[in-house]
């Protein structure tokens, strides 16, 4: 029922709003949704959420797309629509889909998590790989723009855009190394990056444990609406109690599969079942998730 729901509010966001690139789903706060496509079918660079965040002085990009056509594309809307500067680019993490647009604001002073950049390098071989595989010649003009002012862990930035401030917090491993979230302290709308799946299964590439901590330290903000970096603009409850659900569900069917010596094959077929109804790509998806999983907790 929840992935029906969400299905027609899906389609309902897309219908409402066809003919725009954004949407404004708080006040000075613009999200462009991306497809719920998996990399390996028909993967053009516009899967994740990316968007602004616009002050009287000057305007905050938060993530960039997949490929410079992404990223272009957003920067010609806002250029188009509003007079004020875009002064700051923010990488929530450093998946392919949310930073290769990064070329599209190449002078602009780009945010990220302090392991952003050595987990942007590290991927770089990998990603440069797919972009080619699957998006061809636009792949070459995307080369990977790396961040370079670094938010430590516990120690938030706070960057004001002129009568509106936001403040950029950085998360150890959960989703993955380098995760940071973007708070609009005007409107308390959360851009959470991957940290936060609606509608599509999440993706671990980091620490289960520290994901769960991450949604479970979330969900005590005071937060009017979460931008997730897969799926519709949410209320806090109904974007972390479902990740949480997944999460935990994957976390202990695993922990039990181990206990009782039942090998990774086994817990391919059979763990989290209890959540494939809710789930969109969740096949694919699962199966990654519990590879990754098993074999960390294996060695705990």
């Amino acid at each position: 029922m929840r992935l029906f729901t969400i299905s027609l509010l899906f389609l309902f966001f897309f219908v409402s709003n066809a003919k725009a690139f954004v949407k404004e789903i708080a006040p000075g706060v613009f999200v462009h949704l991306g497809k719920h496509l998996d990399i390996d079918e028909g993967y053009d660079g516009d899967i994740c959420n990316i968007g602004f965040i616009v002050g009287d002085d000057a305007i905050a990009v938060i993530d960039t797309g997949g490929n410079y056509l992404v990223g272009n594309q957003l920067r010609q809307y806002i250029t188009e629509n509003f007079k004020q500067p875009i002064k700051y680019v923010i990488n929530t993490h450093a998946h392919l889909d949310h930073v290769y647009g990064n070329i599209s604001f190449d002078e602009v002073v780009i945010y990220g998590h302090k392991n952003l950049p050595k987990a942007m390098q590290l991927r770089a071989n990998i990603y440069e790989r797919l972009n080619e595989k699957y998006q061809g010649k636009v792949a070459s003009s995307s080369p990977l723009v790396l961040a370079t002012k670094l938010v430590e862990i516990g120690q938030d930035v706070d960057l004001d855009l002129g009568n509106r401030k936001i403040t950029l917090s950085a998360y150890p491993v959960a989703h993955s190394e380098a995760d940071l979230t973007v708070y609009d302290q005007k409107t308390q709308v959360l851009w959470s990056g991957d940290l936060v799946f609606i509608e599509r299964t999440p993706s671990i590439d980091g620490n289960i444990h520290g994901y769960i901590k991450a949604l479970q330290f979330i969900n005590e903000l005071e937060i009017s609406q979460i931008i997730p970096g897969h799926g519709i603009p949410s209320s806090k409850e109904y974007a972390t109690q479902p990740m949480l659900g997944y999460l935990m569900t994957l976390r202990d069917d695993i922990r039990q599969y181990i206990d009782d010596g039942k090998s990774l094959e086994y817990a391919l077929e059979h763990a989290v079942q209890s959540e494939k109804e809710k789930w969109l790509l969740f096949d694919i998806q699962n199966e990654r998730n519990v590879n990754q999983v098993y074999l960390m907790m294996e060695w705990e």
